[in-house]
């Protein structure tokens, strides 16, 4: 049955009437904001989060970057503990509601804040809102939000009025917030009144327009009285909705310059302007007051969303840590034990475009999720006879389809992990405080928004895996493993393995002495493992079965080493370049060099009698250095395949961490050579990718065999094979890769295998374009062209100047 998080509803925690709160004032410190304040006549205000439970967790000090205001410090100030009324409490959160759809209304659309209904379950955080505090920052204050929610209630006609007064004062008390009525989303700070009237001449370059007047009705279609003063006021600070994590400061997301006053002389009445907002005049006739007026409210909020979206998500991961507690104490206890802002990553899905999240924890829990799989397989009482029978290919699909997307994303919402998921961006319209509603009208109907949305199934299935992966960076493959059986995604198991050798067999006496040397696994329980492990499918008539199944087996033993090697020795790297040196790594091509290399292949039981001139090719291309690193081979697959056949046999006979070792000690050679690269993985990207990089559609990559070359090119076309150049042949049995651009040949190679010719082929001509940079750059520069107009053939025809 469906596990559901507890919760509560604001009827709940007020049901006697009052209630024991927290107050933790919010401290924002900057020379800018302070400026901006004493201008506002807003010195001294402060708001303040009043919430129903205590903050446990601890909320770091955050460093933002705006455009006008600078660099602002914000932090949560000591916690007051208070006692409210409902009645006290819906006053502060109708207040919250008026001072964020000042902030974070969508301008687009007409739609407002407001509280969520009282009987609203909330799943994940407590009731929370936001107050304004009296100066000190130690009491709320009640008179000015209660002003400020009348103010927010009033007809259009009283705004209107309200603002129109101001023309018959030289000098405004306090700045307002003022809205065209022809721009209803639009606000302008009003400063005061000018000695300016709709006569004054306006700054266009259209000759019909002369005055403020002229404007207004040509533009804007609103007719002015040519008496009606011109009030002076300034464009808003920015407002972003996103922000950048970057350094440890979290940087405006806009992509533009700050703006500059426009305007340099003088205003009268002594009215003074805030340094760096463009200055305008807006006509007495257009202006309405804002719903919320005070701009020095509107200015405290600069950063709120932020503030209030980290608050949500490091609460979410102590409500998550609850929740686990309470249903699943296994995996509850384990979290317990990690660092907050670690499990505030593994539950952050990539939709929140946030630079940290459970992309890398996702894709190392992926690997720790196949090999639990493959165990369980192994142990399972009803499975573990069927696994005997099954061609590894079957093996993987039976896998498979016990950790696809669905089965995963069921079990995560089974559970209830789908509710503390952290998918919503920082962005309008999309993400709000989850006491809050956002609500519109349409065609006389309301339409209610609240926070959140259905999460997707991919989302769900990543959270599972991302759980594992951290589980078992932090406490290992045992841990891990008591979390998958709790959580329902692990089949139950029995104690025994599945006998995987038939009868008492004894393995190749130096082949087994050079896997001991090879994998560090100096005792067998099972020697006759390592037979099973070099003898192939075509051996029919062996007292062993055949490699497949230690090798699928072994596959996910060689995945999830090299995955943790990765993410422990590269902490850093980008989990896209994580990926890249993983795919290298455990790739056909390096398998293939290892097995050579270290002399496995020279034990492999096999009645295929292509094999063995196939491998001797194999040797002979390696010791060829003409090409691409790692990926101008086409090793025969046995190779890879006996390999992972040894892990496997090794992680049957001593368990895990004797499977890990014997990766790590087999693979050394190429963990050591990419630790001495740094992680760099340029030399380990696939040719392919780093010719598309360069042309990207300027390139298409023909593979032919040599006698169809020969009759499309002709006998003047050259190919190139081994250490020198040779024409096509008409009896010729190679494959031929080659690489074009525009339709003209940039080079040919030949290779008995049509993967490694086309391989080579890309390698080669990578080779020789990064040797002329400006050649790379202009190809860059004309693959950019084609992008914009779509096929080749339409750069080539389109009669453009770009086409040269």
């Amino acid at each position: 049955s469906k596990v559901s998080p507890e919760g509560c509803t604001v009827k709940s925690v007020f049901d006697s009437g009052k209630r024991e709160v927290y107050l933790y004032p919010i401290v924002q410190r900057g020379v800018k904001m302070l400026e901006f304040l004493k201008l506002l006549k807003g010195e001294g205000k402060s708001l303040g989060l009043v919430i129903c439970e205590k903050i446990t967790v601890q909320l770091d000090p955050m460093i933002h970057i705006h455009s006008e205001l600078g660099e602002l410090h914000c932090e949560l100030g000591e916690m007051i503990t208070l006692v409210l009324t409902e009645s006290e409490w819906n006053t502060i959160t109708d207040f919250f509601a008026v001072l964020l759809g000042a902030r974070w209304r969508r301008k687009s659309k007409n739609e407002w804040f407001r509280a969520r209904d009282k009987e609203t379950k909330l799943e994940i955080l407590p009731p929370y809102a936001i107050a304004l505090l009296m100066e000190g920052g130690k009491t709320i204050n009640w008179p000015y939000m209660k002003q400020i929610i009348q103010e927010f209630n009033r007809t259009k006609e009283e705004r209107v009025a309200a603002a129109q007064s101001y023309a018959t004062t030289k000098i405004m008390d306090v700045p307002r917030l003022c809205q065209p009525v022809y721009h209803f989303n639009t606000k302008y700070l009003l400063l005061g009144p000018s000695k300016k009237d709709c006569s004054y001449e306006f700054p266009d370059q259209d000759d019909s327009i002369k005055s403020f007047q002229d404007y207004f009705k040509i533009r804007k279609n609103v007719d002015l009285s040519i008496d009606d003063c011109l009030f002076v006021s300034q464009r808003l600070w920015s407002q972003p909705a996103q922000f950048l994590e970057l350094d440890g400061k979290i940087r405006e997301d806009q992509g533009k310059t700050p703006r500059k006053d426009r305007n340099s002389e003088e205003y009268d009445y002594g009215v003074t302007t805030c340094a760096g907002l463009a200055t305008v005049y807006l006509p007495k006739g257009v202006c309405q007051e804002a719903e919320m007026a005070d701009p020095s409210l509107l200015l405290l909020t600069v950063v709120l969303p932020q503030i209030l979206y980290t608050l949500e998500r490091k609460i979410a991961g102590v409500s998550f840590i609850r929740h686990c507690k309470t249903n699943f104490p296994c995996l509850g206890k384990y979290l317990s034990l990690v660092k907050a802002s670690e499990l505030n990553v593994a539950m952050t899905a990539k939709a929140t475009n946030i630079q940290l999240n459970y992309d890398k924890y996702e894709w190392f829990g992926d690997a720790v999720l196949k090999l639990l799989q493959s165990d369980t397989l192994l142990h399972t009482p009803e499975l573990r006879c069927w696994v005997r029978c099954l061609h590894e290919g079957d093996l993987t699909t039976l896998r498979s389809a016990m950790a696809n997307n669905e089965y995963l994303a069921a079990a995560c919402q089974r559970i209830g992990f789908d509710t503390f998921i952290l998918d919503t961006p920082l962005a309008r319209g999309k993400w709000m405080p989850q006491t809050l509603e956002l609500y519109s009208e349409y065609q006389g109907e309301i339409v209610v928004t609240t926070a959140g949305s259905k999460t997707g199934m991919k989302s769900c299935a990543d959270i599972m895996e991302s759980m594992l992966g951290l589980i078992y960076i932090h406490f290992g493959y045992k841990a891990a493993s008591e979390v998958g059986f709790e959580c329902g995604i692990l089949l139950p198991q029995g104690d025994e393995v599945m006998e995987l050798i038939y009868g008492q067999v004894k393995p190749q006496p130096q082949a087994f002495r050079t896997v001991q040397r090879l994998t560090g696994r100096k005792y067998f329980n099972s020697p006759g493992l390592v037979e099973e492990a070099f003898t192939h499918p075509s051996a029919v008539h062996e007292a062993v079965p055949s490699y497949q199944r230690l090798e699928w087996v072994g596959d996910a033993v060689l995945c999830i080493a090299t995955r943790e090697w990765i993410f422990r020795t590269f902490p850093h790297l980008p989990v896209g370049e994580m990926v890249t040196l993983d795919a290298a790594i455990v790739s056909n091509e390096v398998l293939g060099y290892r097995c050579i290399k270290s002399g496995l292949h020279k034990f492999i039981n096999h009645r295929d009698q292509s094999l063995p001139s196939r491998i001797e090719h194999y040797q002979w291309t390696i010791g060829d250095k003409v090409g691409r690193g790692i990926w101008g081979s086409d090793p025969p697959k046995i190779l890879s395949d006996v390999v992972e056949a040894v892990f496997g046999a090794v992680h049957i006979d001593g368990g895990f961490a004797a499977g890990q070792v014997a990766v790590k000690t087999l693979m050394r050679p190429m963990l050591d050579a990419i630790e001495e690269m740094k992680g760099d993985v340029t030399t380990l990207r696939h040719p392919i990718t780093l010719l598309n990089e360069i042309g990207g559609r300027m390139f298409d990559i023909e593979i032919t065999r040599d006698d169809a070359f020969l009759r499309n090119h002709g006998r003047e076309a050259k190919i190139w094979q081994g250490k020198g150049w040779r024409e096509g042949r008409i009896d010729g049995t190679d494959s031929v890769g080659t690489v074009l651009s525009l339709g003209q040949t940039l080079i040919s190679v030949a290779e008995p295998s049509m993967k490694s010719a086309r391989n080579r082929a890309c390698a080669l001509a990578v080779s020789v374009l990064e040797d002329h940079d400006d050649l790379v750059e202009r190809w860059k520069k004309v693959s950019a062209i084609i992008e914009r107009q779509g096929t080749c053939a339409s750069a080539l025809h389109n009669g453009s100047d770009d086409e040269e």
